[in-house]
């Protein structure tokens, strides 16, 4: 099946503040993020999971691409390995300690005792031992009775039935519309972790909170499972959706809203753009104040990143074969509340110049010596010498490895850094300088407008309102010298190495209107 039409608009290249390098809830001072942007209408989900795998992201309907050489903070593409992900002690005890709140009423009660519903506070050991199964345990807290109210252990302490049980459950609804609780929850999170004003008017409010974490450009594509238990029934039917919502896989691909639900209320809600590919994680709010704060410091960056990762895991069991990784949004090495990312492994980061994935864990200290301008993962620079002659090393600047870690009964006592794990995508709307895209040399991955021959432009299919799609060449606007250069900067952005890129001049690429691109990524029409 042919995907859908995408339909783009160039923006251009701009200058605005960064978020990353200024104390948290600022934004810098001069305009040092330097990026290159277009509007999307309309997108294929084939179209944007190609744009990821070329380092682009999307905040809302507006899809950007950092300038790697020149931005101040660079923001490295960084995506999972989910189907050999293997979580380590850390991980495990953050779903352990949310499991047994669920279940008994506090974090706390249950650990290590040898009650079939409730998760050791340690892994056993011995050849015994059951592999750890990420999705039985993340299931665990839907599909386990309360423990305070069952009857059916002696090994649980009669003060247990003092303790309140909770209900919890995860839900997939599309982004748009969203649910009614979201946009409260959405301007609380807001308040209080990013220490912003609270909104003059609800309006505006929510149609800010629309176009950020609801409106979104991909066209919604069928997903065709090969589960046993889906099998036959009819693509769009009632019963077809009601299994797809029992085993909580999403009907199609596209944009969604994952919600997290305890006692009946929408404590949490994550943003996901689900492509053939992998799930992508745009964005994450909670409620800091439930459960009387005890929920909401329960480390939901984490819990929510492993919840995504079951995500891929089982729509790939359930069939969806191509399902294999989790995009974790941007890694930027000078960022604390990203180091975390570095935590779930395997995972690699996209060189910004060739395209290509590297795994991470070797680059990091490459990324800590260098952490501005654009360096090639295949030749690094050399790392410079510390005073004492020792190459400076990773596990000084990331966490160590959760398999490696100690656990709280040992005595250690870790502090989560992304308890405001959200988007790499600063809310905050801004005007933004707009300045001609840079050639000498072109952002990384770019290519030079000034190699862009006439003949590549003309053969770019462009939508009028009213008229249709043309070659550019036919279009009034090949007569617009603003126009032309527009376009070219878009060829420049969109025709690099990688994945549907064109030659060195442009040629080829996935504007060229061709017809195998076509059937890998839609046709895509640029309109002005």
């Amino acid at each position: 099946m042919v995907p859908e039409p995408s339909l783009i608009s160039p923006i251009g290249y701009s200058a605005s503040s960064c978020g990353y390098c200024s104390p948290s809830g600022e934004r810098s001072k001069e305009k040092r993020s330097l990026s290159y942007g277009l509007w999307a209408t309309q997108m294929s989900v084939e179209m944007y999971e190609m744009l990821m795998n070329r380092g682009w992201r999307r905040s809302g309907s507006y899809i950007y691409h950092p300038d790697m050489a020149r931005t101040c903070c660079p923001q490295y593409t960084i995506r999972l390995e989910a189907n050999d992900f293997r979580p380590g002690k850390r991980q495990r005890r953050i779903l352990s300690k949310f499991t047994r709140y669920i279940l008994t009423g506090s974090p706390d009660f249950g650990a290590g005792t040898p009650h079939p519903s409730l998760p050791k506070g340690r892994p056993g050991r011995g050849r015994q031992n059951k592999p750890f199964d990420l999705l039985e345990k993340l299931r665990l807290p839907e599909a386990s009775q309360p423990i305070a109210s069952s009857s059916s252990s002696s090994s649980i302490s009669p003060a247990s039935t003092t303790l309140k049980p909770h209900s919890f459950k995860v839900t997939l609804q599309p982004s748009s519309p969203p649910h009614p609780a979201l946009h409260p929850l959405y301007v609380k999170y807001q308040t209080l972790i990013h220490k912003d004003k609270p909104p003059t008017s609800l309006s505006a409010s929510f149609q800010s909170f629309s176009r950020f974490l609801c409106s979104s450009p991909l066209s919604p594509t069928p997903i065709a499972y090969f589960d046993p238990s889906l099998v036959g029934l009819v693509e769009g039917s009632d019963a077809r959706k009601t299994k797809l919502e029992e085993l909580g896989l999403p009907e199609k691909y596209g944009s969604w809203h994952q919600l997290y639900w305890v006692d009946g209320e929408v404590v949490a809600f994550g943003v996901l753009d689900i492509v053939k590919g992998g799930v992508s994680s745009v964005y994450f709010v909670y409620d800091p104040q439930s459960g009387g704060g005890e929920l909401g410091g329960m480390g939901w960056g984490k819990l929510s990143a492993l919840r995504e990762i079951g995500l891929v895991k089982a729509m790939a069991e359930a069939g969806a074969s191509e399902m294999k990784h989790l995009y974790l949004g941007y890694y930027i090495q000078s960022c604390t509340k990203m180091k975390y990312k570095a935590e779930f492994r395997p995972s690699s980061l996209l060189d910004p110049g060739t395209n290509v994935f590297h795994p991470l864990q070797p680059l990091i200290p490459h990324l800590e010596a260098h952490r501005k301008g654009y360096f090639s993962f295949d030749s690094p620079p050399p790392l410079p010498d510390t005073v004492d002659g020792i190459q400076p090393s990773s596990t000084s600047e990331v966490a160590p490895d959760a398999s490696e870690a100690k656990t709280v009964d040992e005595g250690m006592d870790w502090v989560d850094e992304d308890e405001e794990k959200d988007s790499d995508d600063e809310e905050e709307e801004e005007e933004e300088e707009n300045i001609k895209l840079p050639t000498s040399p072109p952002p990384p991955s770019f290519l030079d407008t000034r190699t862009i021959l006439k003949d590549v432009l003309a053969e770019v299919p462009t939508y009028l309102p009213g008229r249709g799609y043309m070659d550019f060449a036919s279009s009034p606007h090949a007569r617009s010298k603003e126009d032309v250069a527009s376009l070219k900067e878009l060829v420049a952005a969109l025709h690099g190495p990688g994945p549907l890129g064109g030659d060195a001049k442009g040629a080829g690429g996935v504007l060229s209107g061709d017809g195998e691109r076509q059937e890998e990524v839609g046709l895509v029409l640029v309109c002005f």
